[in-house]
């Protein structure tokens, strides 16, 4: 009978332990999410940059737009902590263009989950579970955020960024709050 009650002493520990965890996870990936639609934006209400990028050809023969575009993600990147990479998917032309400067078209891109989510979406973000070796860029373990860039003149999503956030690096700010001891 004893052992019976600490069974279920321990597991029900173990479940408000799990809970607790699973509060700082959520409460951690949305403070991620909220900062990125912060940055994005300031982007989309301050010059309408974004909307540009939907309009004109994203190709190596486009400097001036790919420079811009560059230069967007690198001050959204440059403003979170945790990304592995930030990259801008073009919808109606089937082309990414990365924060590393690659352009590249949805095979060569190497992650069809995120493509498939982006044709899904309507207007808020979506986030795909923890993945290892997406693809050869990004060879480590990362939680992937999608958000649309929402636009009132197009009925649907012509643009979205993708971002990856290192897992193992966001994965370290989480910890049992002070007040979640356990006992026994």
């Amino acid at each position: 009978m004893s052992s019976e009650i600490s069974n279920r002493v321990i597991s029900a520990e173990t479940n408000r332990t799990h809970m607790a965890f699973l509060n700082q996870v959520e409460k951690e990936m949305n403070g991620v999410f909220k900062k990125f639609d912060e940055l994005m934006l300031q982007y989309t209400y301050q010059n309408n940059s974004l909307l540009q990028f939907t309009q004109e050809e994203l190709s190596s023969r486009n400097v001036r737009t790919m420079l811009d575009l560059y230069g967007v993600l690198n001050n959204l990147r440059s403003g979170l902590e945790h990304v592995a990479e930030i990259d801008f998917y073009n919808t109606a032309q089937k082309k990414i263009f990365t924060s590393k400067s690659l352009l590249l078209d949805t095979d060569e891109f190497g992650d069809a989950r995120a493509i498939d989510l982006v044709s899904k979406m309507h207007s808020y973000g979506a986030w795909l579970d923890t993945r290892t070796d997406v693809n050869k860029r990004i060879p480590l373990p990362v939680i992937t955020y999608i958000r649309p860039v929402n636009n009132t003149s197009f009925s649907e999503n012509r643009a979205a960024f993708i971002l990856y956030l290192h897992a193992v690096s966001l994965s370290g700010k989480l910890k049992l709050a002070e007040d979640e001891q356990t006992s026994y």
